[in-house]
């Protein structure tokens, strides 16, 4: 693509984009009970506040952070899911007090299916699978009884920092990174899969070759091969058969006594145990879904059409400045001019 004519491509959309954004637009606020939760319907970002609301819905031990149960000065939303998958709902750089989210099925008092408190300093992530179609009560609040904020929340769809599917089996690969590994093999399993097993020597340098070093970053990954109950005999997660390793020299060893999950390391593709939750080092956790499907092999590639060009960047401009939303190429959590930097870099048709 010359130039020119990406200069003007992206003043385009970024023209187009501003006329949405100053579009009058009616936010949602919440509703101070549970019973009249205000409807909320597809992906966005919605206003929300809690000043002057009182405490409507019970302590859960889901929400147990720092020994405190409840969700103080609450209000409701009713959002229904436009589709099965996991989903984001997030304060993270939208709001300003200490926030705490809890989420519900459509039956007021019921027991939380998910809740967080302090995912990004003092905002709140929660992650949690949807059925489309299905209504899910959205609890937003605060961690102390004299915490009262205005601000926005968004929905989004997860974004994946890698959505890949290998041609030879049709199974689909899936990164993303900050999880331990049981949360990972957690969202594996919401999404009909698991962390990936290795199989072959094959299937080994497909994992290595397009995770390894994924966005340029060396990676340290999280297969799905622990020990964890039955120390040193290591299985499978989805249950396939150990009947292939490559284990670093040395390795598994269950230093300190508390290394019994696997990971694949970037530099040369040998494994190495490691206790769950990571230690100090990054993870990017590689979820695999037998048959899966869809996906894109082709990093920047945000709408799977085997060609990075205006549509991709319009998904990541709409996305701008929003944690966990789709166009994050980087794994940063968040999509600014890094990002930017890094689709228009990779521009053109994605490599066959």
């Amino acid at each position: 693509m010359q130039p020119s004519f990406l200069r003007a491509t992206l003043t385009s959309i970024i023209g187009a984009t501003a006329i949405v954004a100053g579009s009058p637009r009616a936010f949602a606020q919440g509703a101070d009970t549970c019973a009249s939760a205000e409807a909320l319907k597809g992906y966005g970002t919605f206003a929300v506040t809690n000043v002057g609301a009182t405490t409507d819905g019970l302590a859960d031990t889901l929400c147990n952070f720092f020994s405190n149960q409840q969700v103080f000065n609450d209000v409701w939303f009713v959002w229904t899911a436009p589709e099965s998958s996991v989903v984001d709902v997030t304060t993270c750089a939208l709001a300003t007090w200490d926030s705490k989210i809890a989420i519900y099925h459509e039956e007021c008092m019921s027991a939380a299916i998910a809740c967080n408190d302090d995912a990004c300093a003092l905002q709140t992530r929660v992650r949690f699978a949807t059925e489309g179609g299905v209504s899910y009560l959205i609890r937003v609040g605060s961690y102390a009884t004299n915490q009262f904020g205005t601000g926005s929340f968004s929905i989004q769809p997860m974004a994946f920092e890698a959505d890949i599917t290998d041609k030879t089996t049709g199974n689909r690969y899936v990164a993303i990174s900050g999880l331990s590994f049981n949360a990972a093999e957690a969202l594996g399993v919401a999404l009909g899969g698991h962390l990936t097993s290795i199989g072959d020597s094959t299937e080994q340098e497909f994992v290595h070759s397009n995770f390894g070093n994924l966005a340029g970053v060396d990676r340290r990954i999280w297969i799905g091969f622990t020990d964890f109950g039955n120390e040193g005999v290591f299985s499978w997660t989805d249950g396939t058969s150990a009947k292939y390793t490559n284990w670093n020299a040395g390795e598994p060893n269950n230093y300190g006594g508390v290394e019994h999950y696997a990971e694949m390391l970037g530099s040369n593709g040998a494994w190495n145990d490691l206790q769950e939750s990571g230690g100090t080092y990054a993870h990017l956790a590689v979820i695999e879904i037998a048959g899966g499907g869809g996906g894109s092999n082709c990093l920047g590639d945000l709408n799977g059409d085997t060609i990075i060009d205006a549509p991709d960047l319009a998904i990541l401009l709409s996305s701008w400045g929003l944690p966990g939303a789709p166009g994050d190429l980087n794994g940063d959590t968040i999509i600014d001019a890094a990002d930017l930097a890094m689709l228009l870099s990779l521009w053109g048709n994605c490599p066959e």
